[in-house]
């Protein structure tokens, strides 16, 4: 038995045609389907492609949890789920989006600590892999995550001081030199 599930095509002139599916996570077999398979014998590359795949599935479900419930508990546990089976295939990349969507999670929720450090752990662990634009990426979820844990206010701050080039030129040689820094 299949999950149920509604398959779309989406096209539009200029762009991929592409097409999916999304499933009904009610239903029974959505579960048991995946399980069956994950427990199967294969190749070590197959074996990797599924639990890659099964955990970009499963982190879709998390994203439309949260995307209708961002504060529900289920939305993080299908992040966590689908984590652990991008580690078991293996998959660093996907790893780090799903950190990455973590860090969103709890960015939005008000726990910025978690989402600094979620950031920092998607960056860490795609050190030597990941492209420019990428690790970019998960230092700005780390800045808005940092930026987010201040003061109500701090920012008007900053956009007032913003204009005094005498104080900003100490503070662009911090910055670069911030990269380097680790605040664990």
């Amino acid at each position: 038995m299949r999950p149920a599930h509604v398959h779309f095509k989406v096209t539009a002139p200029g762009y991929q045609t592409l097409i999916t599916h999304v499933f009904d996570e009610s239903d029974q077999y959505l579960d048991t389907d995946a399980d069956r398979l994950l427990r199967g014998r294969y190749t070590g590359a197959v074996g990797s492609a599924l639990f890659s795949t099964v955990a970009e599935a499963t982190l879709l479900a998390a994203w439309m949890s949260y995307d209708s419930a961002p504060r529900s508990a289920l939305a993080q546990r299908y992040f966590i789920q689908a984590l652990a089976l991008a580690q078991a295939g293996g998959d660093q990349l996907l790893g780090a989006s799903i950190l990455d969507a973590m860090s969103h999670q709890a960015t939005y929720t008000g726990r910025f600590t978690e989402a600094a450090n979620l950031a920092r752990a998607a960056r860490a662990g795609t050190t030597g892999i990941a492209t420019a634009t990428l690790t970019a990426h998960f230092h700005t979820m780390e800045a808005r995550a940092l930026a987010n844990g201040y003061p109500p206010g701090w920012i008007t701050l900053y956009g007032s001081l913003a204009d005094d080039e005498s104080l900003i030129a100490p503070a662009r040689g911090a910055c670069r030199s911030m990269t380097e820094l680790d605040l664990d």
